[in-house]
């Protein structure tokens, strides 16, 4: 069996997050987990949270690495976790 295009997996694969677990799962610690935990498992209140989180990134990782390389590294895995659909702990490590 050929493997499917990269477009299918960025436009079906990635947001079926029941494959890998449930978004409310409270080991999830992504920023679409704190809404599915309230209840709201909808798209709109998860992209409001996460198109801040590129740009704080890029703000904070500048001023970061003139003065610790290893912080602005730190702070782009930090962002990375959070906008993925699901990240658990051991993502963070």
């Amino acid at each position: 069996m050929a493997p499917r295009p990269p477009g299918s997996y960025w436009t079906e694969a990635l947001w079926d997050t029941g494959r890998v677990g449930r978004l409310d799962y409270v080991s999830n610690r992504s920023l679409q987990g704190v809404p599915a935990r309230l209840g709201e498992t909808g798209r709109p209140l998860w992209a409001t949270a996460v198109l801040p989180t590129p740009c704080v990134r890029a703000w904070r990782t500048r001023r970061a690495a003139a003065r610790d390389r290893t912080a602005a590294f730190a702070l782009t895995g930090a962002a990375a976790c959070l906008v993925s659909p699901i990240t658990w702990v051991h993502h963070l490590v």
